[in-house]
């Protein structure tokens, strides 16, 4: 998928579609790797690499990489940060009343940030590809609300 989103005879938007499909299989592939290998997926080192990663290519981004790994990046840098946030907020467990907080204050502001995203869409965006950058946002709002009030379900 990310040689198809190099691809120039592809048009923008799908190349970016490839892009995102690449980078979300790139991140289960990196998340099912850690956890086969014992690696916590909230731990500080875990941070400290997002750090090192993110800094790295938000340097490259808009001088060197194409549109196709732009969507590649930006998808495989929220997935892993998405992780660390749950990561973290799993280790508010000991602490019921501050992980309910959490926890459902989490699911609330990602429903904000699906209804914001959603709103730039309609009344905002002009270019494709601005679209599909609040379209990946809005994806991952909806994971987050969906793990959180999906697990209500199951629990509650």
């Amino acid at each position: 998928m990310i040689d198809q989103s190099l691809s120039n005879r592809y048009r923008e938007s799908r190349r970016a579609l490839l892009g995102m499909c690449g980078g979300i299989i790139t991140w289960q592939v990196a998340a099912c790797a850690a956890v086969m290998d014992g690696i916590p997926a909230a731990g500080y080192g875990s941070i400290l690499l997002l750090i090192l990663v993110g800094t790295i290519l938000s340097l490259l981004f808009r001088r060197v990489l194409p549109l196709g790994l732009r969507f590649f990046v930006v998808t495989f840098l929220l997935s892993w940060i998405g992780q660390l946030i749950f990561g973290f907020q799993s280790q508010l467990a000991v602490f019921p009343r501050i992980f309910a907080i959490v926890h459902w204050g989490g699911g609330i502001l990602a429903i904000g940030g699906m209804i914001a995203g959603l709103a730039m869409i309609f009344f905002r965006s002009k270019t494709v590809s601005h679209r599909l950058y609040l379209g990946l946002v809005i994806w991952m709002c909806a994971m987050i609300a969906l793990y959180t009030f999906g697990s209500a379900w199951v629990t509650y």
